[in-house]
């Protein structure tokens, strides 16, 4: 019944647990938490069960804006590296980059945040217009790229995390006084002067790149364009920033490959099979349509009941207790069971059910 929906997902837990960034499965509208990894917990300072089923839109300092992206979303699509700010259980506040996609989850649409906590950068980024002698601890020792460029983009400073990349990009080491389209491509050269501009009137571009160093070699990252103002709220500069985001991107695409494949593996398992899901209560949480018609119920009207509502009363009690025992001890129960349809006929299943473990077993 339930637990074959995930047989296949074995790769995508591994991944899920194990990527270096925060990740949140959300429900759109209600924007109320779906799935959590262990990084999202640590972030929002949450046990998993507290995070699941909280709303996003109570950790978000503008909600609004959440709204209006989740809507591009929906309609555009992907939406990548956008800045959030929210909140921890202990109302501590986070500087968030955001990833938003749509995915499948559990048959219905759903969204895939990728969060990475950048208030450490944010900080720094604020520090840059305190001193020089703050700058240059933050140039000698942050893993982040840094190019100072004057208001005719002349290179002004840069640090080594920077020089690799334009390394990497163009086999070109950066020089101070020259200029940044310099060491850009011919063919982005355009698009890279349409996003400084924007910069001079205030504004904060960013993009994502991928280089390859050699076939087999690839590198990503984001790149960060923000006015510097002087005294008199003049933009004056621009700072460019560079992160290797390369561990993300490779745990994003591998979990969207997942993701795709677990999709797959429950397409064809709802044409096949009669699929339901219950809480550790017993509690009804999903029903194919196969399950519906057998049943001769609606999805509405299974949806928060217990499977008593198709309980033939044809076997004992003690035939359920050896069931659940076998299930609460985190093994496979196989057997055939005598349901009650709706209009008081009877059928008879084979059942296989496969109890859900979390990271504790």
């Amino acid at each position: 019944m339930m637990a074959s929906v995930r047989r296949p997902d074995y790769r995508y837990q591994y991944l899920f647990e194990n990527a270096f960034d925060a990740i949140l499965i959300f429900e759109p509208e209600s924007e109320v938490v779906l799935d959590a990894n262990t990084q999202a917990c640590k972030l929002y300072g949450f046990e998993r069960n507290e995070l699941v089923g909280t709303s996003l839109k109570q950790l978000t300092k503008d909600v609004a804006q959440g709204e209006a992206l989740i809507q591009d979303l929906l309609h555009k699509g992907p939406v990548c590296a956008f800045e959030s700010h929210q909140y921890r259980k202990d109302g501590q506040e986070l500087i968030l980059t955001i990833n938003l996609s749509l995915i499948d989850f559990n048959g219905t649409p759903a969204i895939l945040s990728i969060i990475r906590d950048i208030s450490d950068r944010k900080h720094a980024e604020d520090a840059l217009d305190k001193s020089e002698a703050n700058l240059q601890t933050i140039f000698e020792n942050t893993d982040i790229g840094f190019v100072l460029m004057s208001d005719t983009f002349h290179i002004k400073s840069f640090n080594m995390p920077a020089s690799l990349f334009f390394f990497r990009k163009q086999e070109k080491t950066l020089q101070k006084e020259a200029q940044i389209f310099h060491f850009y491509p011919s063919e982005r050269i355009a698009g890279l002067r349409l996003m400084l501009r924007a910069v001079l009137e205030g504004k904060v571009m960013t993009y994502e790149r991928n280089l390859y160093r050699s076939e087999k070699e690839e590198y990503w990252y984001a790149i960060k364009f923000t006015p510097v103002f002087n005294r008199n709220q003049v933009v004056s500069g621009v700072v460019m920033m560079i992160e290797n985001i390369t561990e993300r991107k490779q745990y994003e695409i591998a979990l969207q490959r997942s993701l795709k494949e677990i999709s797959d593996y429950k397409f064809a398992l709802d044409q096949s099979a009669i699929v339901s899901i219950t809480n550790p209560s017993g509690v009804i949480t999903y029903v194919n349509k196969n399950f519906c018609k057998i049943s001769q119920f609606s999805e509405s009207e299974l949806l928060g009941a217990s499977h008593n509502i198709v309980n033939s009363a044809y076997h004992s009690r003690a035939f359920f207790r050896e069931m659940w025992r076998t299930i609460s001890s985190g093994n496979i129960w196989k057997g055939e069971i005598k349901n009650k349809a709706k209009d008081g006929s009877y059928y008879w299943v084979d059942n296989t059910i496969v109890p859900f473990l979390d990271t504790l077993g």
